[in-house]
């Protein structure tokens, strides 16, 4: 692997986009280029002069960043450059035609608009088809690794162990039970109720917890 792309609109040391990139880079020897990609429309009152102010800044800031990220990289012993432009969809795949060959894209934070969806351009994935490059979603990648958090751990223990009690201490004995359920009108027809409610709200918390821990719950 000789050189990996940074692309997003927010990068800096702890964007993960930048982590990734700088452990792969470690790891192959190759080389960063970073490309900042600011917003052309910035939120502000609606008057362009406000507006291409904002941009200014905002592109300004980014070289900031990037002389920073420069900086480190070369400090880390990895070579690399950076640029920072608008995120219009003309400009923005000159610039990325201009960077490549890449052997990898690395995307940060991207938030395309219509004018990149006309160009076939409407996510990240489409990145790798557009520059004949393979992709990598960062922020989708540091969801998918983020450790299980002590909350749900705890969450699955407490409802799965009523779960546990319910099957095997509970549903065993249901035919002794079924002698008290049926003989004494309200009182059993109200427990029948509550012991059907706990088992829905025990199990259904339970199920819950299985799509966090294999990451399928977004």
């Amino acid at each position: 692997m000789k050189k990996i792309l940074l692309v997003g609109q927010k990068l800096d040391m702890n964007s993960p986009a930048v982590r990734y990139g700088e452990t792969i880079a470690k790891k192959e020897d190759a080389e960063v280029a970073f490309l900042f990609v600011v917003p052309s429309s910035i939120t502000t009152p609606d008057w362009m002069g406000t507006q291409e102010r904002g941009v200014e800044n905002a592109l300004k800031k980014a070289k900031e960043v990037g002389a920073n990220l420069k900086r480190h990289f070369d400090e880390e012993g990895i070579r690399s450059s950076f640029r920072a432009i608008r995120f219009q969809a003309g400009i923005f795949k000159k610039e990325m035609a201009a960077l490549m060959p890449a052997d990898l894209i690395v995307a940060g934070q991207l938030e395309f608009s219509h004018e990149a969806a006309d160009q076939g351009i409407t996510s990240i994935a489409d990145l790798g088809a557009a520059f004949s490059c393979p992709v990598i979603d960062a922020q989708a990648m540091e969801d998918h690794f983020k450790p299980v958090s002590k909350k749900l751990w705890l969450k699955f223990m407490l409802y799965g162990t009523g779960s546990a009690f319910m099957y095997f201490g509970f549903f065993p004995y249901v035919k002794h039970l079924n002698n008290f359920f049926m003989t004494n009108g309200i009182i059993s027809g109200l427990a029948i109720m509550v012991v059907v409610a706990a088992h829905a709200w025990i199990y259904g918390n339970t199920a819950e917890c299985i799509p966090k821990f294999i990451k399928m719950d977004h």
